[in-house]
């Protein structure tokens, strides 16, 4: 009795198992610790993607309590500027939450747009901040997130 269940459980891992590959570029950047002007642009670049197809574009960032963030949102202008394709701009509001919970690093991650892209599509993503402080202090790393939509 006990070895139809290992094949029956073997079967369902290996069937499991044969997903797709979906394509996903992770990229974070860690920001100076002197703060983060307005002027600066952080820049990631799109140039890993071999397959075109449907992705979400999603914004990651990180906050550490030894260096705390002083708002409760960061303001964010995003602009897409991708091979082949019109460029576009978001502003974006991410709440940031001040308690912890014992932790050290809190990770925020926010979707924000869908990009068909072209195969073999080149280009970057430019992020920078829109907040009253500058130099911004308190967000430690910032990230972005392509991963297709199958």
């Amino acid at each position: 009795m006990t070895r139809p269940v290992s094949i029956l459980l073997l079967c369902l891992l290996l069937f499991a198992s044969c997903r797709r590959y979906h394509a996903e570029v992770v990229v974070f950047h860690t920001l100076p610790s002197d703060g983060w002007e307005q002027t600066d642009t952080i820049r990631f670049p799109i140039d890993t993607l071999d397959a075109q197809g449907t992705y979400q574009l999603s914004i990651g960032l990180r906050t550490s309590i030894s260096s705390p963030y002083p708002f409760r949102n960061l303001q964010l202008n995003i602009q897409e500027k991708i091979s082949s394709l019109p460029q576009r701009s978001h502003t974006i509001s991410i709440p940031i939450s001040t308690n912890h919970h014992g932790t050290t690093l809190k990770e925020y991650l926010l979707p924000v747009d869908t990009i068909q892209l072209p195969p073999k599509a080149t280009g970057e993503i430019l992020i920078t901040h829109h907040m009253r402080n500058n130099p911004l202090y308190g967000i430690r790393d910032l990230g972005v997130k392509l991963i297709e939509i199958k």
